[in-house]
């Protein structure tokens, strides 16, 4: 089973349940958790094993990334994926994006 957190509301195509900001969302299957990730609609939980912190919402090009990180994600958790970007892949412009949604706050 693999755990995360709704940081963009969506309504699930195969339970047909909302799920809002902040819920947590789990699912069996791995590929559709990370089609959800990909999107921008959850994140991984940080106490997941290594091998589902693949699905982590950084994981996508930096487009993707960018146009997932909006105003509706916790400053914290934005700048917990500051400094997992930063630890990463290091990207500049996910690094700027990621600064200007925390400076708006």
């Amino acid at each position: 089973m693999v755990k995360g957190t709704v940081i963009q509301r969506f309504r699930d195509k195969e339970s047909n349940k909302a799920f809002e900001v902040g819920a947590t969302y789990e699912h069996q299957n791995k590929e559709r958790f990370a089609e959800l990730s990909r999107n921008g609609f959850i994140t991984v939980d940080e106490n997941q094993d290594s091998d589902s912190n693949q699905d982590s919402l950084l994981n996508g090009n930096a487009q993707d990334v960018i146009a997932a990180l909006t105003n509706d994600i916790d400053p914290e958790k934005l700048q917990a994926f500051l400094e997992e970007e930063s630890k990463g892949k290091d990207r500049k412009t996910v690094k700027e994006h990621i600064e200007a949604l925390l400076a708006k706050e």
